[in-house]
């Protein structure tokens, strides 16, 4: 695991079961960088011999490399928050957060207001949030 610190191999070792989507996260945040900046100058490219490389991407701290940086934590971060509500990890599950932002929303409707209460089970960002870091 080229790339990697002893810290960051023993969690891969731990929890490898989170691997295909930490791989699949880190894909999506590039796709994603690479689409929203398609027509700049810096289109988010990765020299092609670092493509698949999970360990330092650039060699100097830029405004550039600190998005690379962001976005992949971003894209991890989701895709294991999705993989929790869908039960593919073993060591979390679905948000039922009683802090999720939508919990408790109203809706003005007409003049009436309705209230919509959140009970089903959501992406489990903080798990993903922790697990990215």
């Amino acid at each position: 695991m080229k790339g990697l610190s002893p810290g960051q191999k023993r969690i891969c070792e731990l929890f490898k079961d989170h691997m295909h989507a930490v791989g699949s996260g880190a894909k999506q945040a590039i796709f994603e960088c690479e689409w929203q900046f398609r027509n700049n100058r810096w289109n988010c490219s990765t020299p092609q011999e670092l493509k698949g490389h999970i360990g330092p991407i650039h060699k100097k701290g830029t405004r550039e490399a600190a998005f690379t940086y962001a976005i992949l934590s971003a894209g991890v971060t989701h895709e294991i928050g999705r993989r929790c509500r869908q039960g593919h990890l073993r060591s979390c599950g679905c948000s039922g957060s009683e802090n999720s932002p939508n919990r408790n929303l109203q809706q003005q409707n007409g003049g009436v207001n309705e209230d919509w209460t959140w009970s089903g089970c959501g992406d489990n960002i903080d798990y993903g949030y922790r697990f990215s870091r």
